[in-house]
């Protein structure tokens, strides 16, 4: 009987660290999961905001392609009228202030389009910004929580702007048609990654019986714009870990 109990009681002595050690790791993942699923979501959602409110900047600019080209060929118009007045200055004195009146509305409309692209790029180059802070937010409340102290991990995310990259045509008119240049969803991508050491991130009696050391963990965020139909969507594009 006593050989027995000294047998359980060795083999409780062996288990008792292996044990201690998978449920460590077991809380680790835990942790791990946890921490990075909200710090992706913050990230997702984010990124899907500002390309989502880009994505109608892009479509109003769109919509405008109509009316630009009727602007282009009243002012055609109006230049041939002058031209063909020349010699008859009452009428050449209509046909000019005919342009005028074109050459002003042209002004108006082309300034209302170059302010779109330049919120639309102003967005474009915010978004991971804003992105960023969510996911610090995220990162940096459970650091401070855990270990502020001790805490080594650069909470400052690298990111990739989008270009928002349009195509005027033609390049000189004060209307022009805009269209999204070739390789638009490559160039429109907004992207986010950052990494921290996995310790820092862990309870300090989990890291007594796990010590993570120099372990990090990174991962990564994107969004862009794809055309589905006749239409820019917002979408994610591939994550990393």
């Amino acid at each position: 009987m006593k050989n027995e109990c000294g047998f359980v009681s060795t083999a409780l002595l062996v288990l008792l660290p292996l044990l201690a050690t998978a449920f460590s790791v077991i809380a680790a993942s835990f942790y791990m999961m946890k921490d990075d699923g909200i710090a992706r979501h913050n990230c997702r959602v984010a990124l899907l905001e500002s390309q989502a409110e880009v994505a109608k900047d892009l479509e109003k600019l769109l919509n405008m392609n109509s009316r630009a080209k009727i602007l282009r060929t009243r002012r055609s118009s109006a230049e041939a009228k002058v031209i063909a007045t020349a010699g008859a200055p009452p009428l050449n004195a209509i046909a000019q202030a005919e342009l005028q009146e074109v050459n002003a509305e042209q002004t108006a409309f082309g300034t209302r389009q170059r302010l779109l692209i330049a919120h639309a790029k102003s967005i474009s180059r915010q978004g991971p910004s804003q992105a960023s802070l969510r996911v610090r937010k995220v990162l940096i409340s459970n650091q401070i929580a855990q270990s502020e102290k001790n805490a080594r991990s650069d909470l400052s995310p690298t990111s990739q702007t989008a270009q928002f990259n349009v195509l005027a045509s033609p390049i000189h008119s004060p209307s022009p048609d805009y269209q999204p240049s070739p390789g638009f969803r490559e160039q429109q991508e907004m992207k986010l990654s950052w990494s921290f050491y996995v310790s820092d991130f862990l309870p300090n009696w989990l890291n007594g019986f796990l010590p993570a050391g120099q372990l990090r963990s990174k991962a990564e965020c994107s969004a862009t714009l794809e055309k589905e139909d006749t239409q820019w969507r917002p979408r994610l594009t591939a994550d990393k870990r």
